[in-house]
């Protein structure tokens, strides 16, 4: 084949015959696999009154599956069932010529409730197209058995029976036997929603998370008109970071039942995600009235009545790994929407989890006032909480010895281009986000501009640049936690790049690097040194706190180089993976210290009164010698 006289050139108006040529090319390359490409048209008009067509069905059969490619109801007929009608006529049709499904692409901003209402359910989406929007991707089996009230009656009796035991089990904690009484269930009839939704949170609250989204997705698609299974889908969504997918399944609950509260809620929390001024008013129709929310007991006896205040806008401590629905009865008031008239429910402690100050002041605040009205032990308390916004407590911790914390000054957005002082290269950081979210390093002040440009908020948090790599050329951040006076060492991170996460610092391919964390965690104070110790023993001090953390390196001299000490630092435990057995003893003792102190202070008991005496530990010289900066 000789190369092409027009050579490699772009067109948007080819040579007549192009497109037949390409498509005919293709054909006949394929069909010793597939067969022909033959599509069937398939069109249902609508026409008005001059028999001009005004709407109507058009998609065509391929391969056994019906593509609806085009549904256009006319604005007089909405609302009348006309869209369905002329759904399942194309179905039937298409059933006829022997399809097993159809599919059907849709705007994220047009028709996927009512597709999904039909049964057709996502199988995939195209972020940002068109820009701020997603194109979704449906479709539907007709080979999926369908829900009728005589498939019902036939196992109802039996089924309401092993579904009532498999309840029993779930309230007192035998998790085992309740997953498979629930699994007992769905043989009888795998489409029962309770079934689907309650195995759902059980595999939620026991970390099988991929099982829990399993069975909240086989609810939706079973029930696509039932607006639980659609938040409890999408807040698991939303949870792994899948933002667009969780809106669309948010955005069907509420076309469902418009005053869902907890589709409101959910969507509140999305559109802050995406900083969507619409997010105040489904704060509004989510929480007013709705503010204190009771948790499921699992536990045998009577629970620890326990009070977690809780801010609804973000910026909390997670603390569904170390407040045991098996031990605490828990009952959650969002702060900023509680009436201070309605008295609190029963408590013997209070968890206060609001933990970011930078962007939880009036929930911080709602919360001291609600205390007012209680004499039950307070953990965390918000008024030091408070005091651990990003650039007040690194004041207070530069002022320790041994400790090396990073300037950082408030600035307005308006301001920071004109600001003298500024040495570069430096960070800058949108407060109130976590997880590297809105985090930007700016080589130089030509930079500038562009960086402020690209985050979000008023105010930016101007971050002094210190090299945390060592001689290796690799960053590291070490965590450990305070809780009730006693330092945990809980991970280290070993990355490349600046911005040192866990979840991407690939810790799991690398042998090397995980031994060198499970030195930090078998060993702290002989990793760290006696330098670093008696520094992390003041900052438990200065912070006040619990429970919280500290994010650091070591610099050469041993000294400890602060990344961020505050209270919302996440405890989660590592995979079920062999490599990661190393990580579990520091992983127990970090939840059981977690543990004995809720049930401490809730028997009056004082917190412990320090971090160990750091005179008594190891004084090997650090792993890890990092310049300071």
């Amino acid at each position: 084949m000789t190369e092409s006289p027009c050579g490699i050139i772009p067109f948007d108006t080819p040579p007549p015959g192009t497109f037949d040529a390409i498509f005919h090319a293709l054909d006949a390359c394929s069909q010793d696999l597939i067969g022909p490409m033959r599509p069937r048209l398939l069109a249902i008009p609508i026409c008005d009154d001059a028999g001009v067509v005004a709407g109507g069905f058009w998609g065509c059969t391929l391969f056994q599956w019906l593509h609806v490619q085009l549904l256009f109801i006319p604005e007089s007929l909405r609302g009348k069932g006309v869209g369905s009608a002329l759904m399942t006529a194309a179905e039937t049709e298409a059933r006829t010529r022997g399809c097993i499904g159809a599919h059907v692409t849709s705007f994220s901003f047009q028709a996927a409730p009512f597709y999904e209402k039909l049964g057709y359910t996502l199988f995939g989406q195209l972020d940002d197209y068109p820009p701020g929007h997603n194109l979704l991707y449906l479709r539907k089996r007709f080979d999926v058995p369908a829900v009728t009230p005589a498939t019902i009656s036939l196992t109802d009796a039996g089924k309401q029976q092993v579904l009532k035991r498999a309840r029993a089990f779930a309230i007192n904690g035998e998790d085992d036997a309740a997953k498979h009484a629930y699994v007992d269930v769905l043989r009888l009839d795998a489409t029962d929603f309770s079934a689907l939704n309650e195995i759902g949170a059980l595999a939620c609250a026991s970390g099988h998370r991929s099982a829990a989204r399993t069975a909240y997705a086989q609810a939706v698609l079973y029930h696509p008109g039932n607006p639980i299974g659609r938040v409890n889908l999408g807040n698991l969504l939303f949870e792994d970071g899948e933002i667009s997918a969780a809106r669309v399944q948010f955005e069907a609950a509420l076309a469902v039942d418009p005053n869902f509260p907890e589709a409101h809620q959910a969507m509140s929390r999305v559109l802050t995600e995406l900083e969507d001024e619409a997010a105040e008013q489904h704060w509004e129709k989510g929480y007013a009235g709705h503010a204190v929310v009771t948790k499921p007991y699992r536990g045998s006896g009577k629970g620890v009545p326990l009070l977690l205040l809780v801010s609804a806008r973000g910026g909390n401590i997670p603390t569904r790994h170390w407040i045991d629905d098996r031990h605490f009865a828990v009952s959650a008031i969002h702060t900023e929407f509680h009436d201070p008239a309605q008295t609190l429910p029963p408590h013997a402690l209070v968890v206060n989890a609001i933990g970011d100050p930078d962007r939880c002041g009036m929930a911080l605040a709602c919360a001291e006032e609600l205390l007012a009205g209680s004499t039950a032990p307070v953990i965390n308390p918000p008024e030091r909480v408070r005091a651990t916004g990003r650039v007040s407590i690194a004041r207070r911790l530069a002022r320790i010895p041994g400790v090396v914390s990073p300037k950082i000054v408030a600035l307005p957005r308006e301001d920071i281009g004109a600001t003298d002082g500024l040495h570069f290269p430096l960070l800058l950081r949108a407060p109130g986000f976590h997880t590297g979210r809105h985090f930007r390093f700016v080589e130089n002040r030509d930079a500038l501009a562009d960086t402020v440009a690209g985050l979000p908020g008023t105010k930016l948090l101007a971050i002094e640049y210190c090299d945390a790599r060592g001689r290796d050329g690799m960053a590291r951040k070490y965590r450990a936690m305070f809780i009730d006076g006693v330092l945990y060492p809980w991970h280290l991170a070993i990355a490349a790049d600046w911005k040192v996460h866990y979840f991407t610092a690939a810790m799991a391919a690398n042998p090397a690097h995980r031994e060198e964390e499970r030195r930090f965690l078998d060993d702290m104070p002989g990793v760290l040194g006696l330098r670093a110790m008696t520094a992390l023993g003041a900052v438990g001090k200065t912070l006040g706190l619990d429970y919280g953390g500290v994010d650091f390196a070591l610099t050469q001299d041993g000294s400890v180089l602060v990344f961020e000490a505050n209270a919302t630092m996440v405890i989660n435990p590592p995979g079920p993976e062999p490599i990661w057995d190393y990580r579990r003893r520091a992983v127990a003792d970090a939840l059981a210290a977690a543990t004995r102190l809720l049930l401490r202070r809730a028997n009056g008991q004082p917190c412990c009164p320090a971090v160990p005496d750091v005179r008594t530990l190891a004084t090997t010289a650090p792993a890890v010698t990092l310049p300071v900066c």
